[in-house]
């Protein structure tokens, strides 16, 4: 009997011991277990704005520290949430996740950047509306929300559920940021120190406030989901005086509407074919026109002589304007720039010359100038030839200046080729030195 007694005892004791444990262990910070996804309230902020979060944690309703960290410089702050595990709406792709708030942060006292809180969730700081910037970085978000297939969906029938592409897509989702983000960030820490560099997201665009006080713009990665607003306003900062440097490949071929009060982008009208390339009529011109080239425009390889196809996966650009200010400092012996790319962008062609060089179709840019700096052959979808290239062009004597480098691979290789991180700077310093807007 005595026995028994003291076996219950023990079995008190020990659910006592092990009722405290998971008390204990459910009141303490879990900050070594990583969140499990979140979003915030809205892509870019200014540096007196507080950060709303919504965080899925991996315990319910338990105090959690977190951090911001600056991807460029890795200073960083920590902060206390309510870690939540959060449920999921249907079909949030489109309706967003739902989740509940975890907390904010007050970004008061951050400079402009590109930040990650927990290492997950990105998110921009912005210069403030009338600050005086030489540079502003532009982070491609809208791409980010069209590939990611948070909640089931994406813009791409591949990685979307029964193979069936969204036409709506919701901003209340995890996204996830690139290489390229933490390149080009650590970049122009490192590099561009002598200017006043700012961050914005490309759905600032929608606002020209946010552009207007700076001398440029760098667009980079795959910049390639765009609405009506942000390509006017980028084509009157062209037209304002406002200098461009573009490292992309993929740049404004798909035209996107966004609605800000649902924060959703809308590929397409329900029940509409999905759109493949740019055709807004209401923008009056294609997006060369901007640009200064695409990834679509040459061709057909056929009419190509055979020797120059046996080139088209050569990996140099063959340089035809040695004097030009960007490849100031090149070695003496540098006739071709080494670079692996598969996509390029290029002007509009008429055919080839005398010297199997091409001949720009100028009539379709209606430029007041553009040269080509220098160029290699590029294929396209296996049937059409172009010639990607870095060029320079100005659409009116009076616009600004712009340097299209052909492709996005150039952020790719900054960190390990030095000859690359020298091109970019001197296109920045030629640019900066070009502009008309003086502080």
């Amino acid at each position: 009997m005595t026995d028994t007694k003291n076996a219950k005892l023990k079995l008190i004791k020990l659910g006592l011991i092990f009722s405290l444990i998971i008390y204990i262990f459910s009141t303490l910070e879990f900050n070594s277990t990583p969140i499990i996804d979140g979003y915030t309230n809205k892509p870019s902020y200014f540096p007196k704005e507080n950060c709303k979060l919504f965080i899925n944690d991996v315990v319910d309703n338990h105090k959690r520290t977190i951090e911001l960290k600056n991807i460029a410089t890795h200073h960083s702050l920590s902060f206390t949430i309510l870690g939540i595990r959060q449920n999921t709406l249907k079909k949030a792709w489109k309706n967003g996740f739902g989740y509940k708030i975890s907390g904010s942060i007050d970004l008061r006292g951050q400079e402009s950047g590109i930040y990650q809180i927990d290492n997950k969730i990105p998110i921009i700081i912005k210069p403030p509306i009338n600050e005086q910037t030489d540079l502003l970085i532009v982070v491609p978000y809208l791409n980010y929300q069209a590939h990611s297939n948070a909640g089931g969906k994406s813009f791409f029938a591949h990685n979307s559920l029964k193979n069936e592409a969204a036409v709506q897509l919701s901003f209340n989702r995890p996204i996830v940021i690139t290489d390229y983000e933490f390149t080009i960030a650590q970049f122009a820490n490192q590099y561009l120190k002598k200017y006043k560099v700012g961050y914005i997201s490309d759905l600032d665009l929608l606002f020209y406030q946010q552009i207007e006080k700076t001398k440029m713009l760098l667009f980079y990665g795959n910049m390639s989901f765009i609405s009506p607003q942000m390509q006017k306003n980028i084509d009157l900062f062209i037209a304002s005086g406002g200098n461009i440097l573009f490292t992309n490949n993929l740049f404004m071929n798909n035209i996107v509407r966004v609605d800000l009060k649902r924060k959703q982008i809308l590929f397409a009208k329900n029940n509409q074919k999905l759109p493949n390339q740019w055709n807004d009529s209401t923008l009056k011109q294609p997006n060369y026109k901007t640009g200064g080239a695409s990834y679509e425009i040459g061709f057909v390889a056929d009419s190509f002589p055979l020797f120059i196809q046996k080139n088209i996966r050569a990996n140099e650009l063959t340089i035809t304007d040695t004097l030009h200010p960007i490849f100031k400092d090149l070695p003496s012996s540098q006739k071709n720039i080494s670079i692996r790319c598969n996509l390029w962008n290029g002007p509009p062609l008429l055919g080839l010359n005398e010297f199997a060089l091409p001949i720009i179709d100028s009539t379709k840019l209606e430029m007041y100038h553009y040269k080509v700096l220098a160029y290699k052959w590029s294929e396209y979808n296996g049937y059409k030839l172009t010639i990607g290239s870095i060029s320079e062009f100005q659409k009116k004597q009076d616009s600004g200046i712009c340097i299209n480098m052909g492709c996005g691979c150039w952020i790719d290789s900054l960190s390990n080729n030095k000859i690359h991180a020298e091109l970019l700077q001197n296109a920045i310093r030629y640019l900066q030195e070009k502009s008309v807007r003086k502080k």
